[in-house]
Formats: structure tokens, sequence, C-alpha cells
């Protein structure tokens, strides 16, 4: 997906590591610095998101937003993806909420690292599972902490 960003527009910047310069010491490994890094995205449309991430293979993935009452399911067979809404939690579907749901689909955060830290539910199949349908690489801190 391409994003067009007008000449003199400040979302570049948003986008860039802002502690980078400040690398801190061993005592202060700049904490505030990890949770302001990069963009902060809400997303306020599932199911419009879903029709535009791609997963790394055909299949299904199912996720149920806490916040919206709502299991998001998006199935890719090819180059035709689906993508339905319905209420409730659909039976194997992952839990997490609104915030989740976003690290997960364009932050980065694998639903493994999301149900460590207590932001989401679901067997490590399933967990497992999404994380391969998204195509999560490992993650690697730059921090030469």
């Amino acid at each position: 997906t391409w994003l067009e960003v007008p000449y003199g527009s400040h979302l570049p910047q948003t986008l860039f590591d802002i502690d980078a310069l400040r690398a801190g010491t061993s005592d202060w490994e700049h904490p505030v610095g990890m949770l302001t890094t990069g963009a902060m995205v809400r997303v306020l449309d599932f199911a419009a998101l879903l029709e535009l991430r791609p997963l790394t293979r055909d299949g299904t993935l199912a996720f149920y937003v806490a916040n919206d009452d709502a299991t998001y399911s998006v199935t890719q067979h090819g180059a035709i993806r689906s993508v339905t809404k319905s209420g409730g939690h659909t039976s194997g579907a992952l839990k997490t909420s609104a915030a989740g749901a976003s690290s997960f689909l364009i932050g980065g955060v694998s639903p493994l690292a999301l149900a460590a830290a207590g932001q989401a539910e679901g067997t490590i199949a399933a967990l497992e599972h999404a994380t391969e349908l998204v195509g999560l690489a490992p993650f690697f801190g730059c921090d030469p902490f």
C-alpha cells in the first residue's frame, strides 16, 4: 500500500526513531523513548484494514475485538480475499482489544507476545497460525544496551 504525503506534512517525522540520538546509559535506557518511538495509529475500521492487509498464504484468520464485541474473519484464496464481521465471539477466534489487534495487524507485534503480555487469548496453535498467516518477522531490537 502506498501512502501519499503532501509536501510540508509532519507525517514523515512521526515515522522516525525520535530518540535515536539519545541512546541513554546502561543505568537509564530511555524507557519513555521506547514507548513513543515510531508512528502511533488507531484503527477505526478493521474490516477495511483486513481487505488491504495481505496474508502470506491462503487461509483464514479470525479474531475477536472486545471493544467492538465483534469477530473479524479474513479468508484468502489466491488473489481473492473476503472479510466478514459478525457480532460476538466466534469459537476459535483470537480474543484481543482494538489496541491488540492494531498492534498485531500493522504494528508487527506477534500474537504470542500479545498473549504473554495479557493482551490476547487463544490456543498456542491459533496464536502461531495467526503469526504465520500475517508473516511477522522475528523482532530485532536495535538498542545498543
